[in-house]
């Protein structure tokens, strides 16, 4: 059964692909090589599979994971996209969320009945 996929991961993923290291992929990611580690394992186990063949001189891909690379190259593009589209929205003038607009939320239902002393707190 597939597992849930953190986007992160994927970008790990694709650098450790590049370099072929687990330390030069960590600092190229700006994380630990332990955290790298842990989370290449994370996706290991999220997909089901080993992703890639670890040795003395580094790693390489494995047969699943040469068959997920493209995939996973098309995700990180296509999240590149929609930070380049949110950019021109926000040098646009668009509202961004600053917090000085705010979130109404609809209510499903009644609601619920306010004493007189919490409405006096209130104001």
């Amino acid at each position: 059964m597939l597992g849930r996929i953190q986007f992160q991961h994927v970008r790990y993923f694709l650098a450790l692909a590049a370099e072929a290291n687990f330390t030069r992929a960590a600092k190229r990611c700006g994380v630990s090589q332990p955290s790298l580690t842990n989370a290449i394992k994370s996706l290991e186990l999220s997909l089901g599979g080993r992703l890639f063949e670890r040795g003395m001189k580094g790693c390489r891909l494995t047969e699943l994971g040469t068959s997920l690379r493209p995939h996973f190259e098309r995700l990180q593009s296509g999240a590149e996209q929609v930070g380049r589209i949110a950019r021109r929205f926000q040098t646009a003038g668009e509202p961004q969320a600053s917090g000085k607009q705010p979130i109404v939320y609809a209510r499903s239902g009644p609601r619920p009945a306010r004493s007189a002393g919490a409405a006096t707190a209130m104001l």
